[in-house]
């Protein structure tokens, strides 16, 4: 049977310790300029994680919105015509990037994010102030459309998961993420058309996520204070015991 001093030592023992904690670190970039349709753009701000908080467990890369403003000209060329019923956008963010910055020093392709899959918005049906449909543009012609203001390209944040295993155990670099802005002419397109975008612009508020176990934290020099002086009273108060019996 253990002596009350014994009970009281794994007590003072047991307040002592502690338990690691779930943790997340979450960085935030807006307006994220992606400048025009098809023309991607490599985003490589993000910071590295901390690898001294702790073990990382999950990435996640989210992004909670994203729009187009401005217009674009569609123009028909020297034949025949084409008869558009809508446009139709989306956003990519690819899983690997064969443009990444020279300081991930000769990464693979897939390592440059680590996405699981390749990320793509879902596809949205743009709304313009100028025109209605069906349009037909006719042989020589063009027309200009125009976004109704700031034209959403998701409803909801989406997400995709990152191999934590490729940024864990002190990895220096962040995930990069590749994006690109698409849009896409619904109907029947008739002789050579082409599109000049360059009055296009968009941007995205992006989102990461780290999620983590963190290593156990040191206590405080009070709590260590706290539970000597505990310790040291409950002592006093046995020996008084003690002395009491004798």
């Amino acid at each position: 049977m253990k002596s009350p001093i014994s009970k009281l030592l794994l007590a003072s023992a047991f307040a002592l310790s502690v338990h690691a904690n779930a943790a997340t670190v979450t960085q935030y970039a807006n307006n994220v300029s992606i400048p025009e349709v098809y023309s991607s753009i490599n985003y490589s701000d993000f910071l590295a994680f901390n690898s001294n908080l702790g073990t990382l467990n999950s990435v996640t890369f989210y992004i909670d919105s994203a729009t187009l403003s401005g217009s674009f000209i569609y123009n028909q060329g020297s034949s025949s015509t084409s008869t558009l019923t809508g446009f139709t956008a989306n956003l990519s963010v690819w899983a690997g990037s064969a443009d990444g910055p020279s300081s991930h020093n000769g990464l693979s392709s897939g390592q440059y994010n680590g996405l699981s899959t390749d990320l793509i918005t879902p596809t949205v049906n743009l709304t313009f102030s100028n025109q209605t449909f069906p349009n037909t543009i006719s042989r020589n012609g063009s027309k200009t459309f125009t976004f109704d203001g700031s034209q959403q390209l998701i409803s909801s944040p989406i997400s995709v998961n990152v191999s934590a295993g490729d940024y864990n155990n002190g990895t220096y670099y962040a995930p990069t993420f590749t994006m690109l802005n698409e849009i896409y002419a619904v109907g029947s397109q008739g002789g050579n058309p082409s599109i000049t975008w360059t009055g296009v612009s968009g941007s995205a508020n992006l989102r990461l996520v780290y999620d983590y176990t963190a290593a156990s934290p040191v206590p405080e020099p009070s709590t260590y204070g706290l539970a000597l002086g505990a310790l040291a009273l409950g002592l006093v108060a046995i020996r008084r015991r003690s002395k009491a019996k004798d």
